[in-house]
């Protein structure tokens, strides 16, 4: 199978959008409306893709579209708690 290699984050950022805007219209439509794409994919990058090995473009849109709305809205709400202390 063909691998596919990214130069740059904003390469991969830009291949893995169209997944983004899906689970972001997911996002609003369960009442989550200020989380923007790039918060997402920062996010995720962050929390999931920082701990694993061999991440495929397979993985990233799997854990885009899989990650349950909870744990994102959990993560935003306490960064922002923390952010206001």
């Amino acid at each position: 199978m063909n691998e596919i290699n990214f130069n740059n984050v904003e390469e991969l950022y830009q291949r893995v959008i169209p997944a983004l805007n899906s689970k972001i219209y997911e996002l609003k439509r369960y009442g989550i409306k200020s989380i923007s794409s790039k918060d997402l994919f920062d996010f995720l990058a962050h929390i999931k893709w920082s701990k694993k090995d061999n991440l495929t473009l397979f993985d990233m849109v799997d854990d885009i579209l899989n990650t349950s709305n909870e744990e994102i809205d959990n993560y935003f709400v306490n960064k922002f708690i923390e952010g206001k202390k």
